[in-house]
C-alpha cells in the first residue's frame, strides 16, 4: 500500500445516526447484562425457539408496526444481526426479504412493548410474552406453550454466539461510552476503519472497543448496514470479531499488531486511544453498588404504569353480563378507580395508565359483579373479588425489567378457581423522596453516642462486643445517622 495515502474515510455519510443508536444500544446491553445469569441452559434453548419459531414470523407479518421483543428474544435477535451475512441469508430464505431492526429510544420503547404484547397474545395465546420474570426463568404459563421441540434451521449457531458475545457489555460498561462527544469521536474513527477495510479487503483487521461498538450498532440496523456497506466497500462486511473470555489467542495478537501498523500508516496515530482498549475478562469481578432493593427501601417510589392486557379465567360463559372494577387502594382506606370493564368478554387489550405511589397506595382490588341465572345472582351482585399485592410485584422487578405480570385468585362462593391477570409495563420508576443522603463532609464520630446506634441494631455500643459483620453495619449506620442529623 502507498505510504502517501491519507485517511479520508470521513468524507462519506452513513444512513443511520449511530451516536443516538449507540446510546440505545448501550441501554439494551445494560438490560441483557443484568439477565445473563438467567439466560443459560433451558432458558437459552427456549429463547432460541421462541425467536426462530414465534418472533421472526410475527415481525414479518407486522413489519409496519413498531415492536419491541421480550428480553430473551431480543438477545437472540441481537446475536443473529451480529452475523450480517447469515442474518440476511436466513431472512431471505424464510421471508424473501431482510427483516429490519432499530434500537428503540426510552421515549418509544414502552409503546413498542405494548404493541408487541397485544400482537403476541393475539397470535400465540398459549405462550407467555415473558419467560424471564423477577430475574428468574419461568416456563410457559399456559399448557405446553407454542414452541415445537425441533432443532434450529438458522445458519448461525446462536447458542455458541451467546457465550462469546455476552462479555461485550463488560467492555462498554464504563461511563465514558455514554458521553456524546466520545461517541462522536468513535463514529469518525469507525468511518476511518471502514475506509481501511476498503483499502485492505484481504486483511484481518481488529477494531478497538469504541469502533466495535459503532460497528455492532451499525449491524443492528441491518437494511441500512447492507446499503451503506455496498456503497462504501462494494460488499457487505461480515463480523469476524468475537469478544471471548480468557486469554487472547496468538492469531488475534498478530492481527491486532498488523491492524495498528496499517492504521498508523494512513492516519499517523495508533488505533487504540485512551478508553478504547479491550479490558481483560480474567480480572473481571462483580461490583456491589447500592441495589434496587436498597433504593426502594430508602425511598418513596412512584411508578407510572401502563396496562396492556387483562384476562379472566374460569368464569362461566353463561355469565354474560358483568362488570369488573379495578381499584387502587389508599392507605387511609379510600380507593381510586383504575378502570371498569363491562360486557361478556374474558380478555381485553387495553392502553391505560396510572401512577402507583408506595406511600399513598397499598394494593389493587378486583371486584366482579353482575347477574347470572345460572349462578342465581341478581343484577349488581358482587360474586367475586380479590386483592393484588402490586407493591411486592413491582419491587421484585429487576433493575432493567419493564414488563410486569400480576395474577390473583378471586374469592367467590359461586365460582371455583376464578382468576384475574394483568399484564403491562413500567413506563417510569422515580424515587420521589429519599431519606438516605450521601454528602462530602468531615466525619466526627464522637458527636453521636454509639450506644444509641447499638440500640437500633440490637447490639452493645462497644465494638469489642461485636463480630466483624455487625461492626461493619454498626459503623455504616453510625455514619449515616450522624450525617442525617447534622
Amino acid at each position: 500500500m502507498n505510504d502517501a495515502i491519507t485517511m479520508d474515510g470521513r468524507d462519506f455519510q452513513l444512513s443511520v445516526d449511530l451516536v443516538e443508536s449507540a446510546l440505545s444500544h448501550l441501554r439494551f446491553l445494560d438490560n441483557v447484562s443484568s439477565l445473563q445469569h438467567v439466560l443459560t441452559g433451558d432458558a437459552l434453548e427456549h429463547g432460541l425457539k421462541r425467536y426462530e419459531q414465534l418472533w421472526l414470523p410475527l415481525r414479518y407479518q407486522n413489519n409496519k408496526v413498531n415492536l419491541e421483543p421480550p428480553a430473551d428474544v431480543g438477545w437472540f435477535w441481537y446475536l443473529h444481526m451480529l452475523q450480517p451475512l447469515a442474518y440476511r441469508r436466513d431472512c431471505r430464505k424464510l421471508f424473501k426479504e431482510t427483516l429490519n431492526h432499530t434500537f428503540k429510544s426510552d421515549k418509544n420503547v414502552i409503546t413498542c412493548l405494548n404493541n408487541a404484547i397485544e400482537l403476541w397474545y393475539a397470535t400465540y395465546p398459549k405462550e407467555g410474552f415473558n419467560i424471564i420474570r423477577n430475574e428468574e426463568y419461568v416456563r410457559p404459563r399456559r399448557n405446553k406453550g407454542e414452541v415445537k421441540d425441533k432443532s434450529s434451521k438458522l445458519s448461525a449457531d446462536l447458542i455458541a454466539l451467546s457465550e462469546s458475545q455476552k462479555c461485550f457489555s463488560y467492555q462498554v460498561a464504563l461511563p465514558h461510552f455514554r458521553d456524546r462527544l466520545y461517541l462522536q469521536s468513535a463514529l469518525e474513527r469507525y468511518k476511518q476503519f471502514l475506509y481501511l477495510k476498503k483499502l485492505e479487503p484481504d486483511e484481518f483487521l481488529t477494531p478497538s472497543v469504541d469502533i466495535l461498538l459503532m460497528w455492532y450498532t451499525h449491524m443492528c440496523n441491518p437494511v441500512a448496514y447492507a446499503n451503506d456497506m455496498m456503497n462504501i466497500c462494494g460488499k457487505i462486511l461480515d463480523n469476524n470479531v468475537q469478544v471471548k473470555q480468557g486469554p487472547v489467542d496468538e492469531r488475534f495478537t498478530i492481527a491486532n499488531r498488523r491492524t495498528n501498523e496499517l492504521w498508523m500508516r494512513v492516519s499517523k496515530e495508533e488505533m487504540v486511544k485512551p478508553g478504547s482498549s479491550f479490558r481483560s475478562n480474567e480480572r473481571r469481578k462483580p461490583m456491589y453498588p447500592m441495589t434496587q432493593d436498597d433504593l426502594k427501601d430508602s425511598c418513596v417510589m412512584a411508578y407510572k404504569l401502563q396496562i396492556a392486557r387483562a384476562e379472566l379465567t374460569n368464569v362461566s360463559r353463561r355469565t354474560r353480563h358483568f362488570m369488573l372494577i379495578l381499584d387502587c387502594m389508599f392507605k387511609n382506606g379510600g380507593t381510586q378507580e383504575v378502570t371498569s370493564l363491562k360486557g361478556s368478554k374474558r380478555a381485553w387489550s387495553l392502553s391505560l395508565s396510572f401512577v402507583y405511589n408506595t406511600v399513598l397506595h397499598t394494593e389493587l382490588r378486583v371486584v366482579l359483579s353482575g347477574n347470572s341465572k345460572l349462578l342465581c345472582l341478581n343484577n349488581g351482585t358482587v360474586f367475586a373479588k380479590g386483592v393484588i399485592d402490586i407493591r411486592r410485584a413491582l419491587q421484585s422487578l429487576g433493575p432493567m425489567e419493564r414488563v410486569f405480570d400480576l395474577k390473583v385468585e378471586l374469592e367467590s362462593e359461586v365460582l371455583e378457581n376464578a382468576k384475574f391477570e394483568l399484564e403491562g409495563t413500567v413506563v417510569e420508576a422515580v424515587a420521589v423522596l429519599c431519606d438516605l443522603v450521601m454528602c462530602k463532609q468531615p466525619f466526627k464520630e464522637d458527636q453521636l453516642q454509639k450506644s444509641a446506634v447499638g440500640g437500633l441494631l440490637g447490639v452493645s455500643g462497644s465494638s469489642a462486643n461485636m463480630d466483624s459483620d455487625k461492626f461493619k453495619v454498626f459503623r455504616a449506620t453510625h455514619r449515616y445517622l450522624y450525617n442525617y442529623m447534622s
